[in-house]
C-alpha cells in the first residue's frame, strides 16, 4: 500500500510540473487518467479498493462471467497494487 500511494503522489506531482507544457512527450500526458487499485483499504479516497475493478472494467468479470461459480480475484497478486491507465480526450 505505501509503494501504490508514493506512486501516486510522485504521478500527481509530476502531471502538476507538466500541465501546461504542450512540447511533446508531455502533451499525451494530459490525455491520460490514471486510476488506482489496492485490495487493502487505502487513507485516500484517490486509492480505491481492488473489487471495484470488476465493477469498473467488464474486461476484469469476462471470465467469471464464463464460469458461474467464479468470483473475482480481488485480494490475488495481481490486483493488490494496480494502476488503470485510460486515455481521455481533453480536447
Amino acid at each position: 500500500m505505501q509503494d501504490l500511494e508514493e506512486v501516486k503522489q510522485l504521478m500527481d506531482i509530476l502531471l502538476t510540473k507538466i500541465g501546461g507544457d504542450q512540447s511533446q512527450p508531455f502533451d499525451i500526458m494530459q490525455q491520460l487518467k490514471f486510476d488506482y487499485y489496492h485490495s487493502e483499504k487505502s487513507c485516500s479516497p484517490k486509492i480505491k479498493l481492488s473489487s471495484e475493478m470488476e465493477k469498473n472494467d467488464p474486461r476484469f468479470n469476462h471470465t467469471t462471467q464464463l464460469k458461474h461459480n467464479l468470483t473475482f480475484a480481488d485480494k490475488a497478486s495481481f490486483t493488490r497494487g494496480c494502476i488503470k491507465i485510460s486515455y481521455v480526450n481533453n480536447k
